[in-house]
């Protein structure tokens, strides 16, 4: 599954991996974002209001984003996403020799795979979002 990854933004939603579009996009940032802005109520008192995104496709951009800012984020997130390699692991004769040695110990193979992913990601300079 993980070569099908490589190259596209993904998120987890729901137990399911969602490909990321501008819609996808926008519905997480309306969700999970806000914005303030001070709005007088009539009376000549000010209220902040707290308002989500919009993104419409034309938009005065001086008041808010438009469509176009949620394309260039999802360029922006694509460039800061470190595309993984699908090879499988090779592990060198010395660290072959370390698993066994953890194996015979009693530790367990899934507490054993989940260190040599992590070193692996650090090699490979990856990062979660």
């Amino acid at each position: 599954m993980s070569s099908e990854l490589n190259g596209i933004l993904v998120h987890l939603g729901e137990g399911r991996v969602i490909p990321v579009n501008r819609n996808v996009l926008r519905d997480l940032i309306t969700r999970h974002i806000a914005s303030v802005r001070l709005v007088n109520r009539g009376d000549g008192k000010w209220e902040v209001e707290y308002y989500s995104f919009e993104f419409p496709l034309a938009a005065d951009t001086s008041k808010e984003p438009n469509e176009r800012v949620l394309i260039d984020m999802i360029a922006a997130l694509l460039g800061r996403v470190v595309k993984g390699s699908s090879d499988p692991l090779r592990l060198l004769p010395q660290h072959q020799q370390e698993v066994r040695a953890r194996l015979k110990i009693g530790e367990p193979q899934a507490s054993i795979a989940r260190i040599w992913r992590r070193r692996r990601h650090h090699q490979t300079g990856g990062c979660v979002i």
